[in-house]
């Protein structure tokens, strides 16, 4: 009697538990029969689950109780101590349909994640599933309870008993995994980051940016044999504005390095220019990684579609696992975020067609109006090398090109600006794209006919500001003359950011705002005027000189014969 009832006391843990035991005991007067009850509780697991108890140890009676019995189906060797693999190859016999026509009562939720049915006497398997609407956020293993008799004089009382999902318990000097593992979580960040920021960062066009996924294998259940029917944890990762360079592609699990392309029968891997997906499917692999950190390092690089200013390069990745034993489906994680910025200047602020300007250059020319007065008007085709912080030509960014648009009008397309020269359009703004925060010098390098060039140099300082999420709070643009030392400073800021969607994690924001009253004026001047050629003026010029030499040397010959005589 004592061995038996140490062995419906298993899965109880510690003084606290047992004092929660005493409110379950239920103290009757007569002999124990078959329809004696007791309470299972378990608690810490998610709202919306389905929580299941399968009878695994059944209680003896004639006329009165007499022992327990390993029920039919189910292999337990010494019910005093069963172990962790016998309860993981029951919890796998149910899941799988192997193990049939064990008795089962469903956990009712009680709220606050507590669980809890009314059970015949006897030991229960309890086996929690996704609900009717809801898959498991956390792993659960399978859990042992007991509803055992303690037995004084010809009473009986039967006490319940209480498992936290969140906890470890033993069966005898093995351990059961018998608790909840919570959801596995998946971090994503930019490793040698300019900003300094693991998850905002600030890059040119043509920018090789390294990154790290970190997540970690769920805590499956290890033993003999396992309860899931399938296993599978998937990373995806997706790219924006960024191309992925997939021969940098490496993953390590515990201390197990690999890269992508050798991941041979462990799994798949499959990558496209902006995306990839890792996908573990081999069981054996996964129980014996259960636990370990995943880690997943690669580069990629600044493409040309590259969003500018506020319009982030959001790249994104989620995590998927499985959850649910019966079925092998699975969760997948909210996502996680790293946005990237470039900038630039005379562009829109919110990206391509958000018509929204930043104005940081507006080059103009003088003219003369009708009164007479010189006025500077917007002026093109003036060329201006940018040079970085180590004096070199910035060739990598992009330009805007003006075309006609066949209906007299102007349409615009962002050119590739190679030999380091960017023009300003019809309306006098200099417009680069694709630049990094930091420090530049402008200078004029091409004047338009008939202007001569400024020779002014304009040292430009880009300045970000990041929130706490790694999204861009403002970015600052001053300018500096090095003729006068004047200064302009433009402040560019977002007033708020929200989802991009309901299925998405990604902020973009919702308005931005600009203190910007045009920017710094570049003036060029006209060229001094010079006389027409191949007038009437040139022939009346002519004949005039040649009349004046003909007379010097008609005098010449003239003062040469009277000298003479």
């Amino acid at each position: 009697m004592l061995a038996m009832t140490m062995v419906l006391s298993l899965g109880m843990t510690g003084t606290a538990v047992e004092e929660e035991l005493t409110q379950t005991k239920t103290e009757r007067t007569g002999t124990p029969n078959a329809s004696d009850t007791a309470t299972i509780t378990v608690k810490n697991v998610e709202a919306g689950l389905t929580v299941t108890g399968y009878q695994v140890i059944d209680a003896d009676y004639n006329n009165g109780f007499t022992g327990y019995h390993v029920v039919d189906g189910v292999s337990i060797n010494d019910m005093e101590a069963p172990s962790a693999g016998e309860i993981l190859a029951i919890a796998a016999g149910i899941n799988n349909g192997t193990i049939t026509g064990l008795e089962s009562e469903q956990l009712t939720d009680q709220g606050n994640g507590v669980y809890s049915a009314d059970v015949t006497v006897g030991s229960w398997v309890v086996i929690v599933t996704a609900g009717e609407d809801k898959s498991a956020v956390n792993v659960y293993n399978p859990m042992l309870l007991s509803a055992r008799y303690i037995v004084n004089g010809s009473n009986g009382t039967t006490a319940g008993g209480i498992v936290d999902a969140t906890g470890n318990y033993t069966i005898g000097a093995d351990e059961a995994y018998a608790k909840r593992t919570n959801g596995p979580s998946v971090s994503k960040e930019i490793t040698g980051s300019g900003s300094g920021r693991p998850n905002g960062d600030d890059v040119a066009i043509g920018t090789r940016v390294s990154f790290k996924v970190t997540t970690t294998i769920p805590n499956y259940a290890v033993g003999e044999t396992t309860q899931y029917k399938n296993l599978s944890v998937r990373i995806q990762d997706t790219l924006k504005g960024l191309s992925l360079d997939a021969q940098t592609l490496n993953v390590k699990v515990g201390t197990d390095e690999w890269q992508a392309t050798e991941i041979g029968n462990k799994g798949s891997v499959n990558t496209s220019e902006h995306s990839f997906s890792l996908t573990l499917t081999d069981r054996d692999y996964i129980l014996a990684h259960t636990g370990d950190t995943v880690e997943i390092t690669y580069d990629a690089v600044v493409g040309e579609d590259a969003g500018v200013n506020f319009d982030a390069n959001t790249n994104s990745v989620s995590y998927t696992y499985t959850t649910d034993p019966t079925t092998g489906s699975d969760y997948t994680t909210a996502e996680e975020n790293t946005y990237h910025y470039t900038f630039g200047l005379d562009a829109e602020l919110n990206g391509e067609g958000s018509q929204i300007p930043s104005q940081e250059i507006v080059k103009t020319g003088e003219v003369r109006n009708e009164a007479g007065e010189i006025e500077y008007k917007p002026l093109g085709g003036a060329g201006f090398t940018l040079y970085d912080a180590s004096g070199a030509a910035v060739t990598t960014g992009y330009g805007m090109e003006e075309r006609d648009d066949g209906q007299g009008g102007k349409v615009k397309e962002k050119v590739a600006v190679t030999d380091g020269e960017y023009t300003t359009d019809s309306e006098g703004h200099l417009t680069i794209l694709g630049l990094d925060a930091g420090t530049y010098t402008l200078k004029e390098t091409t004047a338009p006919a008939g202007y001569s060039l400024n020779e002014t140099v304009y040292t430009i300082l880009i300045t970000p500001s990041y929130n706490t999420d790694g999204t861009l709070a403002q970015y600052v643009v001053t300018i500096t003359n090095d003729k006068t030392d004047d200064t302009v400073t433009i402040t560019n800021a977002a007033t708020a950011y929200q989802l991009e969607s309901q299925d998405t994690t990604r902020k973009v924001p919702v308005s931005v705002t600009t203190d910007s009253t045009g920017g710094q004026e570049i003036r060029n001047t006209k060229l001094s005027a010079l006389p027409s050629t191949g007038g009437i003026g040139t022939y009346l010029f002519t004949m005039v000189g040649a009349v004046i030499m003909a007379a010097a040397v008609g005098i010449f010959f003239l003062k040469r014969r009277r000298d003479r005589e």
